[in-house]
C-alpha cells in the first residue's frame, strides 16, 4: 500500500463521533475506515442501479 501525507480541515465533532463508534483506531484509520464505507456504498448503489 502506497500511503501519502496530507493535512485536512476536518469538522472535529465528526471525527470524534467516528473515533467513539471505532474505539481503538487511530485517526488515519478512522478516516481509511470512512473513505472505504463511503466506497462501498457508492459501488453498492451503482449496482444496484443496473
Amino acid at each position: 500500500m502506497q500511503t501519502i501525507r496530507t493535512t485536512l480541515n476536518l469538522d472535529q465533532a465528526l471525527i470524534e463521533e467516528a473515533s467513539e463508534r471505532l474505539p481503538g483506531l487511530t485517526r488515519t484509520a478512522v478516516i481509511e475506515e470512512g473513505l472505504r464505507a463511503l466506497i462501498a456504498r457508492e459501488a453498492a448503489q451503482r449496482l444496484a442501479a443496473l
